[in-house]
């Protein structure tokens, strides 16, 4: 007696793609634009750095908030997910600032909170015994950061500040031949599952 091959049930195969393809696009989005705080920097066809940083309040707190939290790189996720797409995004208010850059004009809060800022670091500032301000180093970077934030406090109200753009998500060519890649990857897994030669 002759053994008959099993049929591969083709349609399954395709209902497992076509539900896959949104999941697929989910993670290889949030891990790419993740990626993007790593390498300082987005990544089109090829990495375009961030600009060097003007203030000298922080390394990459800039985009990662106070407490060092990664708040910005961690509100990355699936926003809305169906059979037919995906969106990956963040709700963070201030993303679209430093996404797409920004001119912002100072008000008077503003004001307040680099005046605030100022005498929260000023004390930092270390003197000698005669009252002159000590030149180590310590005192020189505490002494910028005050600085920093003395000059922001004292722009006029209604004068313009502009962020500097540091995109960390968008569409991406590198990121479209991931996913056609890892697509591939699992049509082959379960074209090798249904034992198809």
């Amino acid at each position: 007696m002759s053994k008959k091959n099993k049929v591969p049930r083709f349609k399954d195969i395709a209902q497992k793609l076509e539900r896959a393809r949104p999941v697929i696009a989910g993670v290889e989005g949030v891990n790419h634009f993740k990626h993007s705080f790593v390498n300082n920097g987005f990544t089109d066809t090829s990495l375009t750095p961030w600009p060097n940083k003007v203030s000298p309040l922080g390394g990459k707190r800039i985009l990662q908030g106070r407490t060092n939290s990664m708040n910005l790189m961690q509100s990355i996720r699936v926003m809305e997910r169906s059979l037919d797409h995906c969106v990956v995004g963040t709700d963070i208010p201030y993303a679209g600032f430093h996404n797409e850059g920004a001119i912002i004009r100072v008000s008077m809060k503003m004001k307040k909170w680099w005046w605030y800022q100022y005498y929260l670091l000023a004390p930092r500032v270390m003197k000698n015994k005669n009252g002159t301000i000590s030149k180590g180093r310590n005192n020189a970077r505490a002494n910028a950061k005050a600085q920093f934030c003395k000059t922001m406090a004292l722009k006029k109200v209604g004068s313009v500040i502009r962020i500097p753009k540091r995109q960390f998500i968008g569409v991406s060519e590198t990121l479209n031949n991931k996913m056609v890649w890892v697509y591939y990857d699992y049509l082959n897994e379960l074209i090798a599952k249904a034992n198809i030669k």
